[in-house]
């Protein structure tokens, strides 16, 4: 069926309303300046009929951002439409982030005549992306201060990715792309069957028992390694194998010292007991001899 004009339009603005876009038009030549209602509730203004002041706009302009703005009105005078995205304070201090984009009409002569654009708040999705950022750092901090690493493996299409801590493990350049082929090169050649073997079982049963192995650097130098990884599905409906490595190779350095040590410290109890036993055996017997030298006649004493 064929919407009449005013389905059309209430169709327009049910969507305006749900995806939080306004709209406006600025007149060039009259200076007409008109908003929607949705960037009046943006703004945390209530809405008017008429014609509104285009300088509530940038007054309602986070102050950092108000030149990029102005630059922005400017060009739109000149006729070069450029997008832009800036905060805006709302009357109780609260920030939002909007972004703009418009078209512009020409007269006759071609000149600009009239703008039309809309204001579209991106508030949510720039805190979203802020608060992945933070995790990304925090990530990448953790990955550094306890020597762990990230990868990311799609089994389907073998796409992998590693984590800046990964990198560091392996002795590798980030600018290096990571690969399958990298991967299984950096494997000690006789943990490959192995680590295979480990690999296909997280792919079929989405999980396994840690994996503990050696990877060999490019400059030679052997590190120790745990893996822990697990299936994972994400929005998008994709498979992928997520895996966290840590470099345990101080640690196994350390606990064979503190075998080491321990064997020597057996050894020297061991020592001691023989010593303190075998002691015990001398004074037993130098008393004995005491004793018969003693009870024996004096010629008897100087022939022991």
């Amino acid at each position: 069926a064929v919407l009449t004009l005013e389905e059309r339009a209430e169709l327009l603005g049910r969507g305006a309303r749900v995806g939080r876009v306004g709209v406006y038009s600025w007149d060039f030549a009259t200076g007409t300046f008109v908003w929607s209602d949705e960037i009046f509730e943006m703004l945390g203004l209530e809405p008017s009929d008429g014609e509104v002041d285009p300088n509530a706009f940038v007054e309602a302009a986070h102050p950092d951002d108000r030149a990029r703005i102005d630059a922005a009105s400017s060009a739109a005078l000149a006729g070069r439409m450029e997008p832009i995205e800036h905060r805006i304070v709302l009357p109780d201090g609260r920030v939002r982030f909007v972004r703009s984009t418009a078209s512009h009409e020409t007269g006759p002569d071609g000149a600009p005549k009239r703008v039309i654009g809309c204001v579209i708040d991106v508030t949510d999705l720039r805190e979203a992306e802020t608060r992945a950022e933070m995790w990304l750092r925090a990530l990448e901090r953790s990955e550094r201060v306890g020597g762990i690493g990230t990868f990311i493996v799609v089994p389907s299409t073998f796409e992998l990715q590693w984590s800046p801590g990964l990198y560091r493990i392996q002795g590798l350049d980030p600018s290096e792309p990571a690969s399958p082929e990298l991967g299984a090169k950096l494997v000690h050649p006789d943990d490959r069957a192995r680590n295979a073997g480990w690999f296909r079982d997280i792919v079929t049963k989405g999980e396994g028992p840690a994996y503990e192995g050696r990877s060999i650097r490019t400059d030679g130098s052997i590190r120790q390694t745990v893996t822990h990884a697990s299936r994972i599905v994400l929005g998008d409906g994709v498979e992928r194998i997520l895996g966290t490595t840590i470099d345990v190779t101080e640690r196994s350095a350390l606990e064979e010292r503190l075998r080491h040590a321990a064997k020597m410290e057996a050894v020297a109890t061991l020592a001691a007991g023989v010593a303190h036993d075998f002691n015990n055996i001398l004074t037993v017997i130098s008393a004995n001899l005491e004793e018969i030298a003693r009870a024996s006649p004096p010629s008897s004493a100087e022939s022991l």
